[in-house]
C-alpha cells in the first residue's frame, strides 16, 4: 500500500468494541473505498456489530467519510473535501447483512457541485469489489440505483403524510433516511439543528419519515391511513352539499312559494290561488322551467336608426334652404312690384308732353314764340317716356316667370316638410320600439334569473312524493 501521505483518507480504526451478536438482518457498512485517478485505491475497512472509532492526523480525512456515504448513496451534489475530490474518480461503499453484501460505487464530477448518474451496483456473496477504477463502468443510474437499494432494505412504495393542504406528498425514499444515519460535527454542536438537513427545504419531509423509520408505521399502515384520509374527504365533501342543499331548500314550503311568486311577476307562470297544496306548487315550478314564449325580432337595428337621423337632419337642411329662397323670391316680387308702380307713375307724369306739338319750328311749346336758341326739352321727353314702356314691358315679362318659380318653391317646401314629418314619425316609432326592445331585454335577464334559482331550487329539494 502506498504511503498514506501522497493518497488522502488514510485514517486508522482504533480496535473495535464488539457488541452484542444481533439476529437481525440489519445492514453494515464492510469498507469504504476511493479509486485514486493514477489506478490505486484507498481502503478504510469497518467491523460489522461493533463500535468503530477511527482516528488521525487533521486533515487526513476523517471528516469526508460522511459526506462519502452520503454522496455514494444517491447525494445529489458533491461535498467530499478538495483534496479527496481531486485526487479521487470514483468512491464506493460495500455494505452486508451477514447474508449477502452490496457493493455500490459512484463516479466523481469532473467540476463542482453536480454529482455525476454514473453508478455501480452489485450484490452478491461475497460482491466483487473492483481493485482499480479502470475495472469500474456505468451500469445504471441514481433512481434505479436507489429503487434497487431500497428493495433490498424492504422500503415499500409509500408517500409521506400529508398534514395539510399547502404541499404535495412526496415518495419516501432511503433518502430520507440518511439525516437520521450520519451526523457531522456542526449538528452535534448545534444548538438549533438536531439532524443533519433540518435546516433545509427537505424538513418536513424528513419529519414525515420519521415515524416510518422508527418502527410506529408499517406500510400496512401508511396504507390505511391514506385511506381514511380519502373516506373523511369524501365525508366532508357529502356533508358541504348537503349543507348548500339545506342553504338552497330554506323553510320547508316558504322558499317554494317566494320562488313561485317571483316567476309570475316575471311572467313565467299564472299566480296560484292562495293556500295551493305543495304537489301544485312543485309543478308551478317545473312549468317555469319551461321556455318562454319568444318575442319576435321586429326591432330596427341601430344603423337603420342612424340612417333616418341623417335622412332628418339632411330634410332640415333642405327645408331651411328653401325657406331662404322662398323669402329671396318673395322680395324680388315685391321690389318688382314697387319698380312698376314707381315707373308707370313716372310714365303717366311725363305723357303730358303728348300735348305739345309733334314738331317744335324753333318755337316754344307753350306759348308758340320764336326761340332764340334750339330746346330738345320735348325729344328728350319723348325719348324717356320710350324707356319707361320698355322697362314696364320688361317688368310685366319677368314677374310671371317669379310667379312660377316661387309656386314651385313653395310646393317643394311643402313636400320636404311631409318627408320630414314622415321621417320623424319613423324615428319616433324606431326609438319606441327601442324602449321596447330594453324593456323586453330586461324582462327576459329577469326571467333568466328566476328560472336559474328555481333549477337549483329544484335539484337541490326532493319531490313531493319522494322521502326527505
Amino acid at each position: 500500500m502506498p504511503d498514506s501521505s501522497s493518497f488522502p483518507l488514510a485514517p486508522t480504526a482504533a480496535p473495535a468494541t464488539t457488541l452484542a451478536p444481533s439476529t437481525t438482518r440489519r445492514w453494515n457498512i464492510l469498507a469504504l473505498y476511493c479509486y485514486s485517478r493514477d489506478g490505486r485505491r484507498r481502503d478504510v475497512t469497518l467491523v460489522p456489530g461493533a463500535v468503530n472509532i477511527i482516528t488521525g492526523h487533521s486533515h487526513t480525512g476523517k471528516s469526508a467519510l460522511g459526506e462519502l456515504i452520503d454522496y455514494v448513496m444517491g447525494a445529489k451534489d458533491c461535498n467530499l473535501p478538495g483534496r479527496v475530490f481531486d485526487a479521487s474518480s470514483w468512491v464506493a461503499v460495500l455494505w452486508s447483512n451477514t447474508e449477502q453484501e452490496c457493493f455500490i460505487a459512484r463516479r466523481l464530477p469532473d467540476r463542482r457541485p453536480r454529482g455525476t448518474d454514473d453508478f455501480v451496483y452489485r450484490v452478491g456473496t461475497p460482491a466483487v469489489v473492483p481493485a482499480s477504477a479502470a475495472d469500474l463502468a456505468r451500469d445504471m443510474g441514481r433512481d434505479q440505483m436507489l429503487k434497487r437499494w431500497e428493495s433490498l432494505l424492504g422500503i415499500g412504495d409509500l408517500e409521506t403524510e400529508v398534514f395539510g393542504a399547502d404541499r404535495p406528498t412526496v415518495r419516501l425514499s432511503f433518502r430520507n433516511a440518511m439525516p437520521f444515519l450520519l451526523q457531522d460535527e456542526s449538528h452535534i454542536n448545534s444548538r438549533t439543528a438536531l439532524l443533519r438537513g433540518l435546516d433545509t427545504e427537505q424538513r418536513q419531509h424528513l419529519l414525515d419519515s420519521l415515524p416510518y423509520y422508527l418502527g410506529v408505521d408499517d406500510e400496512q399502515t401508511v396504507m390505511k391511513r391514506a385511506r381514511l384520509r380519502m373516506l373523511r374527504a369524501q365525508i366532508a365533501t357529502i356533508d358541504r352539499r348537503e349543507a348548500e342543499r339545506n342553504a338552497v331548500r330554506g323553510e320547508p314550503g316558504v322558499m317554494a312559494l317566494t320562488l313561485l311568486a317571483e316567476a309570475a311577476d316575471a311572467g313565467l307562470v299564472t299566480p296560484l290561488a292562495a293556500g295551493a297544496d305543495e304537489e301544485t306548487v312543485y309543478a308551478a315550478l317545473q312549468a317555469a322551467l319551461s321556455p318562454a314564449v319568444d318575442v319576435p325580432d321586429v326591432f330596427a337595428s341601430d344603423a337603420a336608426l342612424t340612417a333616418l337621423y341623417d335622412q332628418q337632419q339632411t330634410l332640415m337642411e333642405r327645408g331651411s334652404q328653401l325657406r331662404a329662397q322662398i323669402e329671396a323670391t318673395r322680395r324680388a316680387l315685391g321690389d318688382a312690384d314697387e319698380f312698376r308702380s314707381t315707373t308707370e307713375s313716372q310714365r303717366q307724369r311725363l305723357d303730358v308732353v303728348n300735348l305739345l306739338p309733334a314738331r317744335d319750328e324753333g318755337r316754344c311749346p307753350l306759348c308758340v314764340q320764336p326761340l332764340t336758341t334750339q330746346v330738345e326739352g320735348p325729344t328728350v321727353v319723348r325719348r324717356a317716356i320710350g324707356r319707361l314702356r320698355q322697362e314696364l314691358v320688361e317688368v310685366g315679362r319677368e314677374r310671371p316667370k317669379l310667379d312660377v318659380a316661387l309656386a314651385s318653391l313653395e310646393e317643394e317646401r311643402a313636400a320636404v316638410g311631409r318627408a320630414l314629418q314622415a321621417a320623424r314619425t319613423e324615428v319616433a316609432d324606431l326609438v319606441r320600439a327601442a324602449d321596447e326592445r330594453d324593456r323586453l331585454s330586461r324582462l327576459d335577464q329577469q326571467r333568466l334569473i328566476v328560472r336559474g334559482r328555481i333549477s337549483l331550487y329544484l335539484q337541490a329539494a326532493p319531490p313531493p312524493e319522494a322521502p326527505l
